[in-house]
């Protein structure tokens, strides 16, 4: 007479599929852990001219980047590329060096 139980491979396959949803929601996503960053960094090197800067704030991050006196007038398409990576498309370029 056979067991009325699941066959063992079935029961291995819930178990597996446990196991897999078990992980699921962890809370551990990139948009988590960037709400929570505590200091924002970026160093460039375009041919030479050099800026890096550590600030506090993704506000702070943004506006220095789109800051050419505080990079020295350096690497703009780096941090163009950064600007509209991290914080959104419209990026517009504050204190020229030359006006």
């Amino acid at each position: 007479m056979k067991s009325l139980l699941f066959p063992w491979n079935l029961r291995a396959f819930l178990g597996f599929c446990a196991l897999a949803l078990a992980g699921c929601g962890s809370g551990n996503s990139k948009d988590d852990n960037a709400s929570t960053q505590s200091s924002y960094k970026y160093s460039l090197d375009d041919n030479g001219c050099k800026t890096e800067k550590t600030l506090t704030s993704k506000q702070a991050y943004c506006d220095t980047l789109e800051d050419a006196t505080a990079n020295s007038g350096c690497a703009l398409a780096e941090r163009k590329t950064l600007f509209q990576r991290d914080c959104g498309s419209d990026f517009k370029e504050s204190n020229p060096l030359n006006p």
